[in-house]
């Protein structure tokens, strides 16, 4: 199955509810009005994949087949959702200090009762979706079969832009209005090309040659 946005943000709802939920708050879905929560998450997803299906590459190591072949494809990523999670609560945290000059946010891990508690909660949701989309739905396809077979290293996946994701998200969330949307959305993009660029590999091995795409 290739990625797709509305699976994802499907994914980020129930995260997020339910991370919220363990940290004592009511959950997002079961308040009277979600329709904020909903689009919100909508447009992450739908963005996220937007940005990325066709336009994520990637290098293998393998090298190309002495005769040209037929192409080579295979499914999941590894996505590193504790990073990802731990990055973008500091580079939100950092956000807020900046439009706002103060946060009752504390430095990550906030401490136990701390508001922060909340923006973690979000920022594991939206990871742990991500992680656990990726782990079956990513088609990895190279141009040809190589003899040899390897993983696809974290650091050999290139291509993403995070204006253009962000951009992606902001289109997508119509309505959503104030001045911190769109730096969210900036910061949110920011993080996660950073994670799928540096801390991220291919979950199984394969005959992958040194060129391919992900769709």
């Amino acid at each position: 199955m290739p990625l797709s946005g509305s699976v994802l943000s499907n994914l980020m709802k129930q995260r997020v509810d339910a991370n919220i939920k363990s940290v004592g708050g009511p959950g997002p879905l079961g308040q009277e009005k979600t329709v904020y929560f909903k689009k919100m998450m909508d447009a992450i997803g739908g963005g996220t994949v937007s940005g990325t299906a066709g336009t994520l590459s990637f290098v293998s190591s393998n090298p190309p087949p002495p005769v040209p072949t037929s192409p080579f494809s295979a499914n999941g990523l590894k996505f590193d959702s504790s990073y990802f999670e731990k990055t973008l609560y500091n580079k939100l945290r950092t956000l807020s200090l900046g439009i706002t000059g103060k946060t009752l946010h504390d430095p990550y891990p906030p401490s136990p009762k701390n508001s922060g508690e909340y923006l973690k909660a979000i920022c594991a949701g939206l990871g742990e979706a991500i992680e656990k989309h990726f782990k079956s739905a990513p088609i990895l396809l190279s141009p040809q079969t190589s003899p040899s077979s390897s993983k696809i290293e974290k650091g050999s996946f290139s291509g993403l832009i995070p204006q253009a994701i962000s951009q992606n998200i902001i289109s997508l969330a119509s309505g959503l209005n104030g001045v911190f949307f769109p730096q969210f959305a900036l910061a949110y993009a920011n993080v996660y090309v950073i994670t799928v660029h540096t801390k991220t590999e291919s979950e199984t091995e394969g005959n992958w040659v040194p060129g391919g795409l992900v769709s």
